[in-house]
């Protein structure tokens, strides 16, 4: 049954949507004190004390018509200094939060002048940011133009709590079971015990002080206090045991969500299987008569726009890699059970539904689809991503399953996969992934292979001259110099994760996050430390279609066909292709291109994807002893990572966006159409995504009018689903509505696109990337 969108939903929505966004340090002096407070007791317990000082002294407030509150500040959608990963940033940027390029944050001067007197002073030299830099400034730099290093200013997220253990055992639960092993243990496990029971009773009291102000307000709203009384009493309960009803896990789930972030104000913790986790309570409730289908959507539209309720600030250079704000709550339905059956029920429907009236950049709403997946929820998913919120996205159990397997991890956990963040892949509740330790542009080690170790844009030598265009005889000689460069930069990179990764244990121990990933509470051992189950740590591969592309035009026309020299092809790389149109237009029109289903040319990419894959897992473990994966998606990386590649022989030129996604072909060189791209894309092994692998796809509104339309697309993702493809989105929307929104953006303020796992508002992206966005390539058929 369709249900329509209830007006308190709308309201709610409205309010939150024309709410300023705002730069907020209250957590930042609440961290503070408490730090000076306690200044020589151990990090763990800082920790604890700085999370329960902010859970009982910030600022909270609440709508009147919310049926799920609370947020990790009074305000909307605010960007949180958080001093404890990074501060040095935020001082050199104040000012400039307003106007910069992406994710704009408006500030009060007050803030800046208490920052900078107060905050400032105290954390010079003790952030993780101060300290990787002062430490290992000077290494992160010298490799940053191939690798860039993540996770140096801020916690690290990228995780799925075991949120069923959670509910089951809400914060007395996990209270009280911290406080019986901290009876028993001594030493460093006893710290952790105490730290645990510390920030459990604290996440109580924060409960409660929602419940208070739900029942202050009641007092004096007549029109809202049945809902008011109704919300005050569920925050009383959940504070001190299980939930028990529907309303009550999700008002306990949110809660876990903003703890977390209060926590270590990090991106990407998703609550993974919901329709699985919740499913007993819902049905609990319809059968007890005290829920129905209307009801219980109404309650999940209100946690989805608590979802969104939250955003990152990152500085100015992540906010490049990382525009738009993807927060990355990832939500995941359907696709097999623990004993490979199909897998959907009611919740899945229903979160479809919320996602189709709602349109919003979060949650990331994700559909794991299999060979035996239902014509109804298929069906359901076209028809929501026919609206063209740039969601649902699809994950393929056909190719992640066995990947993960690959990886170590049992059947049973893979069969239980859930999705972090933007594509990253995960089991649920016993696994730090660490799924954005490093990003590798391929294309600027294939520059430096040409150039000698030199840099396009700069000149500068960027690593030691293994040979040039000018001394290689063979295409086979080119690729040996491009293995040894890999290799140089691969080495280093390794070194540098792992010092980023030992910080981390030092700095940033996570106490509360720790409580809820299984193993740590039984063997007393932070989850940074490698308390969870599974410990690894990924690396993007980027970007395999401009590699593919480059790597044929030069076999072809220069190793093969001698329609130019080596040394030519260099002097026009070096001079942006000024003088040279003809050669590059030839190496645009006259060589295949990856997405095509060419064979030979898709093969030159997975080759060398293949190559870093294994070289990365056979040679190396992290920090945590667990070991490194790959991964083949962006977020929006492929536009600064692209300004920082100099020409090419696919045909870039100097600083212009790499292909998007990961997998996806260079924007506009798939001219044979979808199921050619689905073709190409299948070629590389679906080992190289254990990190996760991203398809992007555009297509016209136009498509999806029809229901011959609808059901087309539904066989062209069983299509996908046969050819074990990972990872597969779209966009749904016309390049003329894009062009009218940069012009008139007022007009367009709800607009939301898929950019490279995760869904937006377009007004808000830097115009370089909805220039990209509109390039892609749109399809009004599938052949």
């Amino acid at each position: 049954m369709e249900y329509i969108m209830t007006n308190r939903i709308k309201v709610l929505k409205d309010r939150m949507l024309s709410e300023p966004r705002y730069a907020s340090i209250e957590q930042a002096k609440i961290i503070t004190e408490s730090y000076k407070q306690h200044e020589n007791e151990p990090r763990m317990l800082q920790r604890a004390w700085a999370l329960k000082a902010a859970l009982e002294k910030m600022e909270i407030r609440m709508e009147p018509e919310e049926l799920i509150v609370g947020n990790r500040t009074a305000g909307v959608r605010a960007g949180v200094v958080f001093p404890e990963s990074g501060s040095g940033w935020v001082d050199r940027e104040f000012e400039s939060l307003p106007t910069r390029a992406q994710d704009t944050f408006q500030v009060r001067q007050e803030d800046i002048d208490y920052f900078r007197r107060v905050i400032k002073p105290y954390w010079a030299g003790k952030s993780l940011e101060d300290v990787l830099k002062k430490e290992h400034g000077a290494g992160f730099a010298a490799i940053s133009k191939v690798a860039k290093i993540n996770q140096t200013d801020h916690a690290q997220g990228h995780i799925c709590p075991d949120c069923r253990l959670w509910l089951r055992k809400g914060p007395a639960g996990l209270k009280a079971e911290a406080r019986e092993k901290a009876a028993q243990n001594e030493g460093d496990k006893k710290i952790f015990y105490e730290s645990v029971a510390m920030v459990m009773d604290a996440a109580s009291h924060f409960m409660i002080r929602y419940g208070e102000l739900a029942e202050q307000m009641a007092q004096t709203d007549a029109e809202n206090a049945e809902t008011l009384r109704q919300v005050a009493g569920i925050c009383r309960r959940i504070a001190a045991g299980p939930a028990e009803t529907f309303h009550e896990a999700l008002q306990l789930l949110w809660f876990l969500f903003v703890i977390l972030q209060m926590e270590s104000n990090a991106s990407s913790f998703s609550p993974g299987r919901l329709d699985e986790i919740l499913i007993p309570y819902y049905e609990a409730d319809v059968k007890a008569g005290t829920l129905d289908e209307g009801k219980a959507l109404e309650l999940i539209e209100s946690l989805w726009l608590k979802f969104n309720q939250i955003v990152y600030m990152r500085n100015a250079n992540s906010a490049k890699y990382f525009a738009g704000f993807p927060i990355g709550f990832n939500i995941a339905v359907g696709g097999v059970d623990r004993d490979g059956n199909d897998y959907k029920n009611d919740l899945s429907f229903l979160f479809l539904q919320a996602q189709e009236h709602l349109l919003l950049p979060q949650p990331n709403l994700s559909v794991r689809l299999h060979e035996n997946t239902s014509d109804e929820l298929l069906e359901k998913a076209v028809k929501v991503v026919a609206k063209g919120s740039g969601m649902p996205q699809f994950f393929n159990d056909k190719a992640v399953i066995p990947a993960l397997e690959a990886l170590g991890v049992s059947r049973e956990d893979a069969r239980d996969y859930a999705i972090v963040g933007c594509v990253e892949l995960t089991t649920q509740g016993n696994n730090l992934g660490w799924s954005d330790a490093a990003m590798f542009n391929m294309n600027k080690v294939l520059e430096l292979a040409m150039t000698g170790g030199k840099c396009l844009l700069t000149g500068r030598q960027l690593c030691p001259d293994f040979g040039s265009l000018a001394t290689y005889k063979t295409f086979e000689e080119l690729e040996e110099g491009f293995r040894k460069i890999m290799d140089y930069f691969m080495d280093q990179m390794v070194v540098a994760c792992g010092q980023v990764e030992k910080s981390h244990i030092a700095l940033l121990p996570t106490p509360f996050l720790s409580a809820v990933i299984r193993n740590c509470m039984e063997t007393g051992t932070d989850v940074t430390a490698g308390g969870a189950k599974y410990n690894f740590s990924g690396i993007q591969m980027i970007q395999v279609a401009n590699l593919a592309d480059s790597f044929a035009a030069l076999k072809q026309l220069v190793y093969d066909e001698k329609r130019f020299t080596p040394e030519e092809v260099l002097d026009a790389l070096e001079k942006n292709f000024e003088g040279y149109e003809i050669m590059r237009a030839m190496m645009l029109n006259k060589v295949p291109k990856y997405g095509n289903d060419v064979e030979w040319v898709d093969a030159l990419g997975c080759k060398w994807a293949v190559y870093f894959k294994e070289r990365l897992n056979k040679n190396y473990r992290n920090y945590r002893g667990g070991p490194y994966h790959t991964g083949m998606y962006t977020v929006s990386a492929h536009v600064p990572m692209g300004e920082n590649v100099g020409a090419a022989p696919d045909g870039h030129l100097a600083g212009t966006p790499l292909a998007d996604g990961g997998m996806s072909p260079v924007y506009g060189r798939d001219v044979e159409g979808p199921t050619a791209v689905l073709k190409s894309v299948s070629r590389l092994d679906k080992t190289l995504t254990g990190n996760g692998g991203l398809l992007n796809m555009k297509f016209l509104p136009s498509f999806f009018a029809t229901q011959s339309g609808i059901d087309k697309f539904a066989l062209f993702l069983r299509s996908f689903v046969d050819l074990e493809i990972p990872h597969i989105q779209f966009n749904v929307v016309r390049r003329e509505d894009l062009l009218d929104a940069q012009k008139h953006p007022d007009q367009y303020r709800s607009l939301t696109v898929r950019v490279a796992g995760y869904t937006a508002y377009f007004t808000e992206l830097a115009g370089e990337l909805q220039n990209e966005i509109i390039a892609r390539t749109a399809y009004e058929d599938i052949s």
